[in-house]
């Protein structure tokens, strides 16, 4: 699995990786100053041990003739090893107790064994990535096994299709997005009125692509233009520079809300700005919003229509808001 999650990812797990290097070998030490205080012959051994590791070296490194010396450093290196099991025994310790206890033993907490990395460290990855895009949209359970059609009505047909049959044709649909994210230009527009499932559905597919190893970006469209205009008079923090550059570098852009906002000349060049360029660099986004791809040309700019009309499928949602149903259910 090809990763590529942000810099501030991997910064963060990496920082998290060395806090716990530097925690084990704390530990050892705390432990091996335990063992110090009830016998002072704990110290000498360790000291002893490591000198048997410099004279195996020294050997080695000589080649031939150093039989003898390799032969009686590993003699006394287990005698040793013996001697300190036997004391460890004596004060109840256990055989691994001045040994350093990493969590991983198979990189050494270090997150790569040799040049392959390791799955703890791919797995810190995967979390890091899902907390943060959680602390931008505070969905943490929407995912595709969640998404419950049954909430919506299989009665009342609307253009010959139930709320239930459409909500499972659209479960398909960004199902099979995320199945084709990589081979395929798509780009969804998800309408419909509030309560509907619209922000479950796009938070379904970035958990799922995040698990892929993608790097996926939430913001509302409101923030992201409060971004760019701040950008736009020099009132920006490193935190929002940021968040304004992952814009444009992330591999799935969810703009969520379009529409609520005040619109404006602005706006209206900032989405077009936002929608086209990453067009352009073939990046993939997610629009959620309540209006339909004709109202938003008519809000916005006839380019932004053109742009959605001609690279985006659309999913609508309709039906009750399932939220007040999830309510009467719970009662």
């Amino acid at each position: 699995m090809s990763i590529r999650y942000s810099k501030q990812i991997f910064k963060t797990v990496n920082e998290a990786f060395e806090q716990k290097r530097a925690a084990a070998l704390r530990r050892q030490t705390e432990n091996r100053a335990a063992a110090a205080k009830k016998d002072a012959r704990f110290t000498g051994i360790e000291r002893e041990l490591a000198l048997t590791v410099s004279e195996l070296i020294s050997a080695v490194a000589e080649g031939n003739g150093a039989e003898e010396k390799t032969r009686a450093a590993r003699e006394k290196n287990l005698s040793l090893q013996s001697e300190r099991r036997a004391l460890l025994k004596k004060y109840g310790l256990p055989d691994d107790f001045l040994d350093i206890k990493y969590e991983c033993k198979k990189c050494g907490d270090e997150g790569f064994a040799g040049a392959e990395m390791c799955s703890c460290y791919a797995d810190a990855l995967k979390a890091e990535a899902h907390k943060t895009f959680n602390l931008s949209i505070h969905m943490p359970d929407a995912t595709f096994e969640t998404f419950d059609t049954s909430l919506y009505t299989g009665d009342a047909p609307e253009d010959d299709m139930t709320p239930r049959e459409n909500a499972e044709l659209a479960l398909k649909a960004c199902r099979r997005f995320v199945r084709d994210f990589s081979k395929s230009d798509e780009n969804i527009l998800l309408t419909g009125k509030n309560g509907l499932g619209k922000t479950h559905l796009s938070s379904a597919i970035a958990h799922a692509l995040i698990d892929e190893g993608f790097d996926v970006v939430y913001e509302t469209a409101g923030a992201i233009f409060t971004l760019m205009e701040d950008v736009r008079f020099g009132r920006i923090s490193e935190e929002a520079q940021y968040r304004t550059d992952r814009l444009s570098q992330c591999d799935l852009l969810i703009i969520d809300d379009l529409g609520s906002e005040f619109t404006t000349q602005f706006v209206r060049a900032a989405l077009f700005s936002v929608v086209n360029s990453r067009l352009m660099s073939d990046k993939k986004m997610i629009i959620s919003t309540n209006l339909t791809p004709e109202a938003i040309g008519e809000l916005y700019d006839e380019r932004v229509y053109s742009r959605i009309a001609g690279r985006f499928t659309t999913i609508e949602l309709y039906g009750d808001d399932i939220r007040q149903i999830l309510k009467e259910r719970r009662r």
